[in-house]
């Protein structure tokens, strides 16, 4: 379908949808938070000219940010017409439906996993999708052995759709729902778009990005938008220009340097857990990569980290100090350095993750533009945790991160200021800085080192005392628990 001049940019794809008649996306919160909207999305990444494919959020999605796409909603996977596809039977055959209000985004996320990972998923890769998805009937359990029992081989051996989808089990039967989009292709995509009075700018450079940038009337509120999934968290209110940078060529790509992973700003969480993961297993001085790709697991849920790119992760943290950024306090631990860009004059400054959250990004017109993150010696301790109050899908009561150069020969002495960082805590704390210091030169083995540790985090770790957060003593002890964990 077409999108029409009245459409409001920043309308979101499920209002859209619905005003097309394809109500099997369902919604909920308008959050991101109950999965009952997903949908499934391919497009080519600018960078490298390769098409991707995932399950993502249609509450939380710009309807005119997917121009060019091609969507696959519920109906375009099966239906009582044409044929239910193996995703729908299997939930069906193991009862894994009730009242049915979650289902259709229950199918949508597990069909997006068949086609990110077509050479093959593991059992685990289906259990960590119900991060997304909320059930009030079924307790997960008949949906998880659903999933679990899919396989490569029976994506493999559907029917192809006679659009290349292979959605449809009735061949050259096509719902009206599974076919292209008649938008434009990435190619052609125009350079804006203008609904309801507010423009989408989509660049296809770092310098017509700046232009762009340039161009905005003085106290223009504007957005720097990849996914726009920061909007379930903090929903910012009068924009009235949108500048995609999910199509800048620059922000999107992605390397493996002798020195640093790098990745652009535009890169979404899913895929630089991807190559952590990779590195972890490939290339020295990694392994610590394990753990930090593990912790980003756990920010929002996999339609989130599929769509949001971690810069976006990093710029609400800038934006709204108070935030508990998964992303901020892993990347503390590590070497980690960040390139921004100013439009005023085109300079490229590197930046720590903690200055980079100092910046008014919007008033000095500043860009992300990407991150490296760079390899560890072995006698590097790193490690990062989050209590949340459930196992997924939510903000941390205290995340914490920890790193620490020792002489394992010496009584595993701390060579060095460690870093001892914890967020949760209150906007402005990041480092228990006297407990560094205290921990500099000690031994670790030595009993009385730990107990001074923690006697000192009780003094300098003063958390803030809201109603909507755990009480100051629990935080506080959070942090002595993981410091001695």
């Amino acid at each position: 379908p077409s999108v029409g001049p009245d459409v409001t940019v920043g309308t979101n794809l499920v209002d859209f949808l619905h005003s097309q008649g394809l109500t099997g996306t369902h919604y909920t919160c308008r959050k991101g938070g109950c999965g009952s909207c997903t949908v499934v999305g391919k497009y080519t990444d600018p960078s490298t000219g390769e098409n991707k494919e995932y399950a993502f959020n249609s509450c939380l999605a710009m309807v005119h940010a997917c121009d060019g796409w091609e969507i696959t909603t519920v109906e375009g996977l099966g239906n009582r017409h044409d044929g239910y596809h193996v995703v729908q039977d299997r939930l069906a055959d193991f009862s894994g439906t009730q009242c049915g209000f979650c289902s259709p985004g229950m199918v949508m996320n597990m069909y997006g996993l068949t086609q990110q990972k077509k050479d093959g998923w593991t059992a685990s890769d289906a259990e960590h999708l119900l991060d997304g998805n909320l059930c009030r009937c079924t307790g997960y359990r008949p949906i998880l052995d659903a999933w679990k029992s899919v396989t490569p081989q029976d994506i493999e051996d559907l029917p192809k759709c006679a659009k290349g989808g292979g959605c449809c089990k009735k061949k050259g039967n096509v719902p009206k729902a599974c076919s292209k989009s008649g938008g434009n292709t990435d190619a052609n995509l125009p350079r804006d778009i203008v609904g309801g009075g507010v423009t989408l700018y989509q660049p296809d450079s770092i310098q017509a990005l700046y232009d762009t940038l340039n161009g905005l009337e003085d106290g223009t509120k504007y957005k720097l938008s990849c996914g726009d999934t920061g909007k379930g968290v903090y929903n910012d209110e009068d924009i009235t220009a949108y500048i995609n940078t999910r199509t800048v060529t620059e922000l999107n790509a992605q390397e493996a340097t002798y020195e640093n992973l790098v990745f652009g700003s535009a890169v979404s969480i899913a895929d630089v857990i991807s190559t952590l993961e990779e590195a972890a297993k490939t290339r020295p001085g990694y392994s610590y990569a394990t753990l930090l790709a593990k912790h980003w697991r756990h920010v929002a849920s996999t339609q989130i980290r599929n769509l949001g790119s971690w810069a976006g992760n990093l710029g609400l943290k800038a934006t709204h100090s108070e935030f508990p950024s998964d992303i901020f306090i892993s990347l503390v631990g590590t070497d980690a350095t960040i390139t921004t860009g100013l439009a005023s004059d085109g300079s490229v400054t590197s930046h720590t993750v903690e200055e980079l959250v100092t910046f008014d990004f919007r008033s000095e017109k500043r860009v992300i533009l990407q991150l490296k993150i760079p390899p560890m010696s072995d006698d590097v301790i790193y490690r990062s945790y989050k209590i949340m109050p459930r196992a997924a899908w939510a903000h941390a009561v205290v995340n914490a991160v920890f790193r620490f150069q020792v002489d394992r020969d010496n009584q595993h002495t701390v060579i060095g200021t460690p870093t001892i960082a914890f967020g949760g805590i209150n906007p402005t704390f990041v480092h228990a800085s006297n407990t560094e210091t205290l921990l500099s030169g000690a031994s670790l083995e030595d009993p009385s080192v730990l107990q001074a540790a923690i006697a000192s985090l009780a003094t300098e770790v003063v958390p803030d005392n809201l109603p909507i957060d755990a009480s100051p003593e629990y935080r506080v002890a959070l942090t002595q628990n993981l410091l001695y964990k």
